[in-house]
């Protein structure tokens, strides 16, 4: 005998196999048994048993009523936590101090966000940046900002008088990164009372600028194409730029083509 059937043994001498004519003898009717057909195999009741829908117990009842709701509990918190994510990252806190206010206009101009940068100003401000004096134009502003590829780096802000805070800027754009000409720097100046800019003004030296980055950029216009200056300059204005839907076009095109004429040499 092998091990297995050794084992097959033991099992069945452990566990014995009802005979059926005893297990019939044990139902309800105890008339004996007269043919073999009347023989019940033991193990009928229990596939019957199990074929048959149980009947519903409270505790089962409730089981779909649990998990709906769990489902609507996981479903609520899951909602919750992403609106605040989202929010977060959609709705950056409001600036407090002043210094905060310069770094919010700073990174409005660097990410060419008209509209952040207006919704930091007052009702009535003063505005003085790159020839724009009203709110809808530092609002466009940002559209000649990424035309021309300008970056500024901030340098740090800090508070003077009651109002003022004045931040440094490390200028750039494309036309000076063409000349390799290193940024320039500049100041923001900013007035903020009860929570909101009040003016708002931008400098910088453009004694430097002018020679060695606007004016070879304004000569390749003016020698490639004569006839879109005044589309893209208010020339009696300090050439001081356009910002209509053509003008920007103009500029980001000319641009592009001017850093490719500089880097073919």
């Amino acid at each position: 005998m092998t091990r297995k059937d050794a084992v097959l043994a033991l099992f069945a001498e452990a566990n014995p196999v009802p005979d059926p004519r005893t297990y019939a003898r044990q139902t309800e009717s105890s008339a004996p048994l007269e043919t073999p057909e009347q023989w019940r195999d033991p193990m009928e009741d229990t596939r019957l048993k199990s074929a048959e829908p149980a009947a519903d117990s409270p505790r089962r009842r409730n089981w779909p009523i649990i998990g709906v709701a769990a489902a609507a509990v996981v479903l609520i918190v899951g909602l919750g936590v992403w609106t605040l994510l989202t929010a977060n990252e959609s709705e950056p806190a409001a600036p407090s101090t002043r210094e905060e206010f310069g770094e919010a206009m700073l990174t409005a101009f660097d990410s060419h966000d008209g509209d952040a940068a207006v919704t930091l100003l007052g009702t009535d401000p003063d505005i003085d940046v790159f020839g724009t004096d009203t709110p809808d134009e530092l609002r466009d502003l940002a559209g000649w900002f990424e035309a021309v590829e300008w970056r500024f780096d901030s340098q740090g802000c800090t508070t003077s008088g009651a109002e003022q805070v004045t931040c440094g800027v490390r200028q750039r754009n494309e036309w000076s990164e063409a000349v390799q000409f290193e940024p320039v720097f500049a100041q923001l100046r900013l007035d903020v009372a009860d929570g909101q800019i009040t003016k708002v003004e931008y400098e910088f030296d453009f004694s430097a600028w002018s020679p060695n980055v606007f004016e070879p950029f304004a000569n390749f216009v003016v020698a490639n194409h004569p006839g879109d200056v005044q589309t893209m300059w208010r020339i009696e204005d300090g050439f001081a730029p356009k910002l209509t839907e053509d003008a920007l076009a103009l500029f980001d095109q000319y641009s592009a083509e001017y850093a490719e004429a500089v880097a073919g040499g």
